[in-house]
Order: C-alpha cells, then sequence, then structure tokens
C-alpha cells in the first residue's frame, strides 16, 4: 500500500506540472526540430527512458507520465476501462508514422546539425503551450468518458511504443528488472486484480498462464497490492 500511494502521489504531482514540462517531453516539438537538424530536450528525453525501459519496462506510464497523471485525475470516478481489440494497435501504427517522419525530416535537413535542449523557448513557452494543454485535456476527457480510464495510454500513445521495445530488448537480454511476477498456484479468481489495473489488462489470465510479458502493463503495481493471496507480486527479476 506504501508503494501505491507513493505512486499516486508522484504521477499527480506529475499531472499539475504538465502545463510546465510538456514542452519538454512532445513528440511534435521533436519534429518541429528535426526538421531544422536539431536534437531537442523531448528527443533527449525520450532517449533516457528508453534507457531505463530495458529495466523497468513502462514504469514511466505508470508513475511518472504528466498526460497519464492527468488521465487518472479525470478518469478517477470513471469505471469503464479500456479492453482488448483493434484499437490496441493504433500506437503501433502512430509510433511507425512519427518514427519516418522524424528520419524524413532530419534527412531533408541535411542530417543532425546540433543539440538544443532549450529549442523554440526563445520566445518564451508558457502562452503557446496553454493551447496544447487545453487540446489535449478535451482529448483526455472525451477519451475517457468513451473508452475508458487511461484509454490514451493504452490505445494510442506513441511513447509507450518506445518503452515496449525497451522492455523486449531487455528481456531478450536477459537483464534484471522491475517486472509482475505471478504464482497460479495461489489464485482464487477473485478479480480484484482484473479491478484494480488502469488499464484494463486481464490478470488474472496472465497469472493463470503463469506469463507477466504484457505491452500493456504500466508498471503501477496496482494488481499485486490488490491480491491478498500473492498470486501477483512487483518487484526485481530476471525475465523468465
Amino acid at each position: 500500500m506504501k508503494n501505491i500511494n507513493l505512486r499516486r502521489t508522484m504521477i499527480v504531482i506529475s499531472a499539475f506540472l504538465m502545463p510546465f514540462t510538456i514542452f519538454f517531453m512532445s513528440p511534435a516539438v521533436i519534429l518541429m526540430a528535426a526538421s531544422e537538424g536539431i536534437i531537442n530536450s523531448s528527443a533527449l528525453v525520450f532517449l533516457l527512458i528508453f534507457i531505463v525501459s530495458l529495466f523497468t519496462g513502462r514504469i514511466w506510464c505508470g508513475w511518472l507520465c504528466p498526460a497519464g497523471g492527468m488521465q487518472e485525475l479525470i478518469g478517477s470516478g470513471c469505471e469503464k476501462k479500456p479492453s482488448d481489440g483493434f484499437l490496441n494497435y493504433f500506437k503501433y501504427i502512430l509510433f511507425a508514422i512519427w518514427a519516418t517522419m522524424i528520419l524524413i525530416l532530419f534527412v531533408m535537413a541535411g542530417g543532425i546539425n546540433g543539440v538544443n535542449p532549450m529549442y523554440g523557448t526563445e520566445g518564451g513557452i508558457f502562452p503557446k503551450i496553454m493551447y496544447v494543454y487545453l487540446i489535449l485535456l478535451a482529448i483526455f476527457v472525451i477519451s475517457t468518458f468513451i473508452l475508458g480510464g487511461r484509454s490514451m495510454c493504452r490505445y494510442f500513445c506513441p511513447m509507450s511504443v518506445i518503452m515496449i521495445i525497451g522492455r523486449k530488448i531487455g528481456n531478450i537480454l536477459n537483464l534484471p528488472g522491475l517486472r509482475l511476477k505471478t504464482e497460479p498456484e495461489k489464485c482464487i479468481d477473485c478479480g480484484l486484480c482484473n479491478k484494480a489495473c488502469p488499464v484494463g489488462i486481464s490478470v488474472s489470465e496472465m497469472v493463470k498462464n503463469n506469463d507477466s510479458n504484457t505491452n500493456d502493463c504500466i508498471m503501477c503495481g496496482s494488481c499485486a497490492d490488490s491480491c491478498k493471496k500473492g498470486a501477483v507480486t512487483f518487484g526485481f527479476s530476471k525475465n523468465k
């Protein structure tokens, strides 16, 4: 419970800081910088997130992401959750388009011309970012009540793919990392883990299959916290 309370505190703080931090972790600003051959702060942040994901998977999504925190605040009273379906593939399509655009823009700019963490901030960032922030807020509200809480994380966020790739590489290299650990023999099929998962994963099925590897897990630990029998736990280990 202590870890869960810490997680909630961290992600809520991150959500309230979103108007100030969004410019420094924006997929759109990366495209703007790439058109001039510049590596900006967002690119550096995403590189760091990728490196961390080798060991912790999508922990950024579950503990620190401002957009994720905003969705949790908006959807705190919403019982609807995302589910499996064709929408799961959208984030991969969006990532492929985004990554291709970055490559094309850098080529058109003649390659990498420099690194500028403060790119685009020379004239001040708050007024221009507020428009983006309000648009994102509206999208989060609509998606939450139509598709469920944290639906943007599960279906549409291209940044999640960076961490999914990182986790896959970490598993291939058998790196120690933060993972869910399952013990099927302890499961009583109460369904509490499913109710606790903010992204709508069928955790009980994962436990029964003794397979905790899923691309949609945001490493929040809510399922482990809800399980009174210890059928699913949360900690560091090597991939099975």
